[in-house]
């Protein structure tokens, strides 16, 4: 056994590892008694820390937001460019009345009448910042900070697009499509489920049907045109849109009949707009043309514009900027809504 002198040879240094020996000199055998016999000098050890027994998943999951359908009611368009103020439509109508025929009669006269009804556009903007030290940080967490925060200025433009089209600008000339004024006032849910209810919670599978059908004979009513043969897009809250899986003794459900019905087909669009905070629901059905001519568009003159990367003292800057007209309703009378559902 060698003493703690002669242990250097062997590559060990100082106090032994672990014992805090105030003594030098002495053989490693008494070294050995007095690290058994010398008080605790560190902190008592209480287990590994958990963040070395941690597991970090690689995949980020992503928070979900409520659908943005309003693209599926109308198609969306693209008019001008963001540098444009106002939008113009041509609208024209035939005039005219007939009498009886002679050689030489004046009468009758044949015409048309033109409006020119317009829509504002307004320009919206978003910011991105990120830091260099942030950036750093987040590379460290294996997080790509700057593609997520592009993503996230891509998601909040989304969602306010979505906004627009549906409900417009206030104060403008840009409407949206359960708001705009032109729009026929909502006809009631009749009062035929549990207790008179209006309510589809409370409605059999053939009450409900019968709502829908008195939704679409409205919509009949204001434009002849209409028949079944044309195609129909119903839009519903969520918690409406499960009712149509009511079903009768006989295994029809709602969705059965209504596709037997509208035999130009019927697409129901989600739409969480349509449920009011108190739990109000609305249904709203419309007809995606007619005699070949689009009832409605979104329209919007710049979609997403990305501007140049600007550095900062020690970050970098961003904007991210669209633009919107809402939504153009161009056959109001192909639009129906019904409240109480």
């Amino acid at each position: 056994m060698g003493t703690i002198k002669d242990a250097g040879k062997y590559g060990i240094t100082g106090d032994v590892a672990g014992c805090y020996n105030r003594k030098k000199g002495g053989t490693l055998a008494e070294v050995a008694a007095l690290a058994m016999d010398a008080a605790l000098q560190t902190v008592p050890n209480i287990g590994i820390p958990s963040v070395l027994t941690s597991y970090v998943d690689t995949n980020v999951t992503s928070v979900l937001y409520e659908p943005r359908n309003a693209t599926q009611l109308a198609k969306e368009m693209k008019i001008g460019t963001w540098t444009t103020s106002t939008s113009i439509f041509k609208v024209r109508e035939a005039t005219g009345f007939i009498a009886p025929y002679g050689d030489f009669s004046p009468n009758g006269r044949a015409g048309v009448n033109y409006n020119f009804p317009r829509r504002e556009q307004a320009l919206f903007q978003a910011i991105i910042e990120f830091g260099d030290l942030e950036s750093d940080l987040s590379a460290e967490a294996k997080l790509n900070l700057i593609a997520d925060k592009q993503m996230a200025a891509a998601t909040t433009v989304a969602i306010a697009a979505n906004k627009f089209y549906l409900r417009g600008v206030a104060g403008r000339e840009i409407y949206g499509l359960l708001n705009d004024p032109n729009l026929n006032p909502s006809i009631a849910a009749a009062a035929t489920g549990t207790s008179a209810s209006t309510k589809w919670a409370d409605k059999t599978m053939l009450q409900i049907y019968d709502d829908i059908i008195a939704l679409f004979t409205e919509l009949v009513e204001q434009n002849p045109n209409i028949t079944q043969n044309n195609k129909v897009i119903l839009a519903l809250s969520p918690s409406s849109n499960v009712q149509l899986a009511r079903s009768s003794e006989f295994q029809k459900s709602v969705m059965d009949l209504l596709r037997s019905f509208f035999v130009g087909g019927i697409e129901i669009v989600v739409l969480p707009e349509l449920e009011a905070a108190n739990g109000d629901k609305s249904a709203y059905m419309l007809v995606d043309e007619i005699l070949g001519e689009e009832v409605a568009i979104t329209a919007f003159g710049e979609k997403f514009r990305m501007f140049p990367l600007v550095r900062d003292l020690s970050g970098n800057r961003q904007k991210v900027a669209f633009s919107t007209y809402g939504s153009i309703i161009k056959h109001v009378d192909c639009v129906a809504t019904m409240i109480g559902i």
